[in-house]
Formats: C-alpha cells, structure tokens, sequence
C-alpha cells in the first residue's frame, strides 16, 4: 500500500509532535501506468559487509593516516580486540543483522542505515545549512545570447531586464512541466549499465519542506496521494516568488474556458513577475535570514515567528509551494572573458556565463557577501529547489541536501534546460483565451519589535558565516580526453591533483584529517551514498615521492598509476556498499555503555582523525553548469567540487572557511 501525504487539514504550524517516520509520508504516483517508481520493488536491499573484511580495509586506511608507528600499532591492538571472535565486533555485527531484518519487513523503512542517516548526516546537524549542507549549480546562458549581459538600468540596478523575466517564466514554465511529468510518474528511473537506480529521493524534490525542530529536525511533503488516475495531476498548487524579501503567492495553472485547467503559459508567468517586479518597491524585513542561522536558534525563531496567526499562513504557503523563485537585488560581476559552449567544448551554441566565476558562485551560494550584496533575507533555506534569478539575467538553483543528494536536481535541471533551449519548447497560449488570470497574492509576514530584533540577530550570524568563506575556481586547460590518453580515469586524476595541492598546502602533514569521496549506493533500495577513503597507502607513496626532488619521473609515474588503481577498487566497492564508515557508523549506533572495547576503537584518535572529513569532495556532470559547489563539513576543512566531463577543459571549485 502506497503512503499517504500529510493532509494540509491536519497541518499546523509548528506541528506540536513531529510525525512518526515521517519520511515515509511523501507519496509515490498512483497512477497505474506510473514507472518512475516501478523498479523500487525489484531493488536489492542495502547489504551489510563482513566485519573481517572490513577490518581488514581499516587498518590499510589508518596506515595511510597514522603519524607514527606507535599510533598505528594502538589502532591496530583496538582492532584486533574489537574483531577476535566472539568479540563485541560480532555481536554488534549480529545486532545490526537483526536490525536489517526489523527495517526489510513489511511496514519497516526499507534500509538499516535510513533512519540513522537522515539523521546524524543532515536532521540533526545543527549548525546554519547555509555552507555546510546546501548546494548551487549555476546556469549556462541560453544559445545566442550576446554578452555581456546587458545591464539593467542605471537608475535602478536592481529592477530585472526584459531577458531577465522572461528567461524566469520560461525556466519556470519548464520545470513545471517536469513536476507534472513527477507527479505523474512520467520521468524514466535513473539507470546505470547493469539497471535501475533508486528513486526514493526524488519524492522529495517538490511541494515539500524542511523543518526546523530541536533536537533534530524532519522534512514534510504537501505531495497529493491516491490520486485518480482521471485527475491531470500535476496543475493543481502554486511557486513562490521572492522579491526585495517579500513572498508572493503564484498560481501555477489557470481554467482553460473547456471546464478544465492548464499550466500557466510562458507569457502568463511573465506578467504574473512582472507584476511582482512592479509593486515590490522597497525592502521588507528579512525574514528569510531567519533560515540561514543554526539550526536551533532558527527552531526557537520558528515558534516565535509562527506565535502570529497571519504568519502560520504565510509558513504554510512557504512550505507547501511547489518550489521557490528568488528575484534578486544584486548581479554576479562580469566576466572579462565568457567562453562559448559548456567551458568552451558544447555543441549546443549556449554561452557558459558572463560571469565572473566567483562571483556567480558566491550570488547564487548565499547572494554575496555581507555589507556588500548578500541577499539571505531573499532565500528559503529549508526548500529542497530554489531558482535564483539576477537583474541581468544570471540564473541557477540553490538545493537544500538533507533528503535528496545532487544528482536528481542536476537530471531535473539539465531536462529543464534542454526543454527551454530548444526551438520547439512549448511555451503554451501567448495570450490567454481563458479566464482572466488572479494577480499573485503579497504574502507578508508580520513582524513585531522582538522578531525584528531575532531579524537582525540572524543577519549578523550569517554575515560572519558567509565572510567567514573563500572560495577559488580554477579551470583546466585540458579535459577528459587527454586525460584518458594517459590510461587514467578522469576522476581519479582529479582525486590525485586535489590530494598534491592539500599535501603541498599543509606541507605533508596529515595531522587535520582524511578525504571524503562521495559514492553513490543508489544500486539499492533506499541507498543514497558511501564514503572513498581517498587516502590510501598507495597515495601516501605517491606524495612522499614527489616531495622527493631525487624520485626519478618514472618512479613518480609509477606510484602515480598505483595510487589511481587503488581509488578506482576503492571507488568500485564504496558504489556496491562495502565501503568502511556506513558500516562502521552501524555498528557504533548500537554500542551499548559496557561495550567497553568497541568504545576504545571508535574513540580511538587516529580513528577519529581518519573520519574528520578535511577534504570533502564530490564529482556530477552537467553541460548546463558553468559553475556549482558546496562547502567543507568541518570547520578547518575545504569544500572541493570538481567536473571531468568536458573532452577540453575541467574545473575544480574548492571552498574553505577561515576563522
């Protein structure tokens, strides 16, 4: 039986008692012919690894950290006592077991690692989503637009330009096509050669939000359920439209004068912007910064804020919109020299960006930086899709992480594009022959002399985070071919070019901590994602050889190859979920106060350290971004995002926090 959605008529807001596994509350299409869900069924679970096995792969990889012997061989002695048989590692082992079976019957989660995972990784992460959880993917230019863009006027640098509008309602117009197709479960499941990957995820990418709550949060979907397979899903809801920090309230479809309704046209968005653009003169207050701040201060600000009948409207409006449009105030800088096609290589005649990298970065991350042009109070933080729009026309997407990873965003947005570059898109009646159109509903918050000051509090807390960021962005001038020419994977040559610069940065020490590889275990039912261990011992070699001004270039080669074979093993077991730290995490959720060996492993310091994500790394692929990223998930660390997918140019955009 398919899972309900939270009924809006049983919807408050805040909800007093956060809903039992209410991730399972998000429906799936129940339409008959729906197949974006259709292999779920015939998925494997997520599988459990050997302990020995995976023992055995940690102490290869604490080698590669440890500082000196002594400090490996204590690792490697809590190890031992942790795996000896009849040890504690096997009846936590045998407790995770049984937890698997719990979770794989009818009426369980589907996952051991879910509900755990959702979660420490994200629910109950409590600092700002801002740097360390969101994500951005900036747009290339639509094909034969001059550039640079042309600016907005001089009078008025915020008020948006022709193109700028009515590059938003044509975006706007395809994406929601694309829930509608969603909705329907018209969308092809994501495939890899040997089949289907999970879909759960992508339940979460429209009408639905995250929610703020102590000690941890949840997230809840305004997804209609047990739909008739007669009702054309998909029309009914609305976006909303920030502009100035002001929410509007925009219908998405409208009667077509046969008795029946439609999607809004590409010239019917445009005006319902315009209007938007028109009478939204003047800075409200920023509420939106409210959603920028850690968690739990944003979860108090949630209850005061929500104490004012009128705003328990405005939230719900928020939290069930389909998905958000943020108008901006400010442009990212021109670029002194955009490149054509994707970084130069694309055949599809689009521009990369007229904007400098950085700056387009920065403006879509967190808007610019404070005193400047940062434009948190113009954001939603907790929406898992929020397009951001320029006054010259810059556009992408800010993604919140914590119940949907990267890649179904990247499909979503590289499918929308497509639509909308192409001659043949749809942009529905030019002029509407239909009842007359609703203007967009102002949905203001009301704001007492005590939120003003929770206002203002939020904005000093994000100003120092976003300044507290640098950010770099450098492009290759060579690509995925000539890397191959060498015999080497384009990912694992990046993961090696990264590893050389941290190595050269902190000098060969490795006391900060170890690198993070994102690897997708979307193969299984409920997977999402296992950790590369990038530093091996192999890598190690590598790096001390070319500290070594005496290795000769065939002795670097050499280690080279072997350090990139390695990741690519590495890589291959993490995507099949037999990786170490998902394991591992498994076993210490249920360490018991008298596992008194278990404890000793997992307190251990070298352990510790070999888990302390200092480099947090990730590759997708997309023509359509010029630039994306995310920051680091530690407070000394890099954020590093980096795309190998181009034959002539790849880039690497790495993110770090100073204090």
């Amino acid at each position: 039986m398919l899972p309900n959605g939270l009924s809006p008529a049983h919807y408050d807001v805040p909800l007093s008692t956060v809903p039992e596994n209410w991730k399972s509350l998000a429906p799936f299409p129940s339409h008959p012919n729906a197949h974006t869900y259709a292999a779920q069924d015939a998925l494997p679970h997520l599988p459990i690894p050997t302990l020995e096995k995976t023992l055995e792969k940690l102490k290869s990889s604490l080698k590669a950290m440890a500082l000196s012997d002594a400090e490996y061989q204590a690792a490697l002695n809590k190890i031992d006592a942790f795996g000896k048989r009849g040890g504690i590692g096997e009846v936590l082992h045998a407790r995770l077991e049984e937890r698997r079976e719990h979770e794989e019957q009818e009426g369980g989660r589907g996952s051991w690692l879910e509900a755990w995972w959702d979660d420490l990784a994200y629910m109950g992460y409590r600092d700002s989503v801002v740097i360390n959880v969101s994500y951005y993917y900036g747009f290339d230019l639509p094909p034969n637009t001059p550039t640079p863009l042309e600016k907005p006027p001089t009078s008025d640098p915020s008020t948006p330009t022709q193109f700028s509008l009515s590059r938003a309602a044509s975006t706007l117009r395809s994406a929601l096509l694309f829930r509608q197709r969603l909705l329907k479960g018209d969308i092809p499941a994501d495939k890899v050669k040997d089949g289907a990957l999970c879909m759960d995820s992508w339940r979460w990418m429209f009408d639905c939000i995250r929610v703020p709550h102590k000690p941890s949060d949840y997230a809840l979907s305004f997804r209609p359920a047990d739909v008739s397979p007669n009702v054309d899903v998909g029309i009914d809801g609305h976006i909303i439209v920030l502009r100035k920090n002001r929410f509007w309230k925009v219908p998405i479809a409208v009667e077509d004068g046969a008795g029946s309704r439609r999607l809004l046209s590409t010239s019917e968005l445009e005006a319902q912007l315009h209007h938007i653009v028109q009478n939204t003169t003047s800075l409200l207050p920023a509420v939106g910064n409210l959603t920028a701040s850690d968690r739990d201060a944003w979860a108090d600000d949630y209850i005061a804020l929500a104490k004012e009948e009128t705003n328990k409207g405005v939230l719900h409006d928020i939290h069930s919109a389909a998905f958000i449009l943020c108008i901006d105030d400010v442009s990212p800088e021109p670029s002194s020299q955009p490149s054509k096609g994707p970084h130069g290589n694309g055949t599809s005649g689009s521009t990369a960006s007229g904007s400098d990298p950085v700056s387009f970065s920065r403006w879509l991350w967190h808007g610019g930086l404070a005193g400047q042009t940062n434009q948190l109070g113009n954001r939603w933080m907790d929406k898992p899709v929020q397009f951001i729009l320029s006054p010259n026309g810059e556009m992408g997407i800010l993604g919140e992480h914590s119940v949907m990873d990267g890649t179904p965003t990247t499909r979503m947005c590289d499918e929308v594009l497509d639509v909308v570059y192409s001659p043949s898109f749809d942009h529905g009646p030019s002029v509407s022959v239909s009842t007359p159109i609703a203007p967009p509903q102002p949905r203001d918050f009301v704001v007492d002399a005590d939120m003003e000051t929770r206002i203002r509090q939020a904005k000093e807390r994000s100003d120092a985070l976003v300044d507290g960021q640098n950010l770099t962005y450098h492009l290759t001038e060579y690509g995925k071919k000539e890397i191959k020419g060498y015999g080497v994977g384009p990912d694992s040559w990046t993961q090696m070019v990264v590893q050389l610069a941290y190595d050269r940065w902190c000098l060969g020490s490795r006391e900060m901590g170890g690198t993070y590889e994102a690897a997708t275990t979307r193969r299984f039912k409920k997977g999402r994602t296992e950790a590369i261990r990038v530093v091996s011992n192999e890598v190690r070699d590598w790096l001390t050889a070319m500290r070594n001004e005496s290795a000769t270039d065939e002795e670097k080669k050499a280690l080279f190859v072997a350090a990139t074979k390695k990741h690519i093993g590495d890589a291959k077991e993490a995507g099949m979920a037999m990786g170490i730290d998902r394991y591992l995490l498994g076993l210490r959720m249920l360490v018991e106060d008298s596992d008194d060996a278990a404890l000793e492993l997992f307190n251990d310091p070298l352990f510790q350290r070999s888990k302390k994500w200092v480099l947090s790394t990730s590759a997708i692929f997309s023509k359509h971004f010029p630039v994306y990223g995310w920051g680091e998930v530690v407070p000394d660390g890099f954020g590093v995002a980096y795309m190998t997918g181009f034959d002539g140019q790849s880039y690497i955009s790495s993110f770090i926090c100073f204090h």
